[in-house]
C-alpha cells in the first residue's frame, strides 16, 4: 500500500438511520487515527461537507445513502419533484460531481471523490443512473450488503492497508483502481 500520511483521511457517512451509521462507525474505527468519519444525517448537513462550506476541505470518501430527509437543502435540491426522499442522495452525488466538474476546470489533475452508494432500491433506472454519476469512482452496495467489501473499498482507495484477511472477499472482487 502507499505510504500513509500524517493528515487523517476523511470519510462522509451520509446516512439517516443511526443504526446503519453506527455500524459503520463501528466497523471503521480500528482506522483511527489515520480516518476521520464524520456523519450527516441529511441532505442539508451532507451539502454543506460536500461544498466545503463546514470545512475547509472536501472528503476524501464518501459512504452515501440514497433515500433521506432534505432539511433545509430541499429547494436547492429540487425536493418538489421528490416528496418522499427517495432520490435525495442520487441528488447529492449529481451536485459532488457538478461541483466536481467546475473545480476540474481550475485544477485538470482531480480525481473525483470515491462515493460507495448504499441502497435498498435496486431498481435498474436507478441504478443506472447511481453508476452514470460515479465515474468509475464508487461502487453501489445493494442492501443487505457485505460490510467487509465496503471496508475493502474504502481503505483501497484510501491508501490504507486493510485489517481484515482478503481471504474473507467475494471471489469475484474486483478492488477499486
Amino acid at each position: 500500500m502507499e505510504n500513509q500520511r500524517a493528515r487523517a483521511k476523511t470519510i462522509l457517512v451520509v446516512e439517516d438511520d443511526d443504526l446503519l451509521s453506527g455500524y459503520i462507525l463501528e466497523r471503521l474505527h480500528p482506522y483511527k487515527p489515520l480516518i476521520e468519519i464524520f456523519i450527516a444525517e441529511n441532505a442539508e448537513k451532507a451539502l454543506t461537507s460536500l461544498t466545503g462550506k463546514a470545512s475547509s476541505k472536501k472528503p476524501d470518501a464518501v459512504v452515501l445513502d440514497i433515500m433521506m430527509p432534505y432539511a433545509s437543502a430541499a429547494e436547492e435540491l429540487g425536493s418538489e419533484s421528490d416528496p418522499d426522499g427517495i432520490e435525495t442522495g442520487l441528488r447529492l452525488l449529481k451536485r459532488l460531481r457538478d461541483l466536481e466538474k467546475e473545480e476540474k476546470n481550475k485544477c485538470p489533475d482531480l480525481i473525483p471523490t470515491w462515493v460507495s452508494v448504499i441502497t435498498a432500491r435496486n431498481n435498474p433506472k436507478t441504478i443506472q443512473d447511481i453508476s452514470a454519476l460515479l465515474c468509475d469512482r464508487g461502487r453501489i452496495y445493494i442492501k443487505p450488503y457485505n460490510d467487509i467489501v465496503l471496508e475493502w473499498d474504502l481503505m483501497s482507495v484510501l491508501g490504507i492497508e486493510c485489517k481484515i484477511p482478503k481471504v474473507l472477499l467475494p471471489s469475484n472482487y474486483q478492488q477499486p483502481q
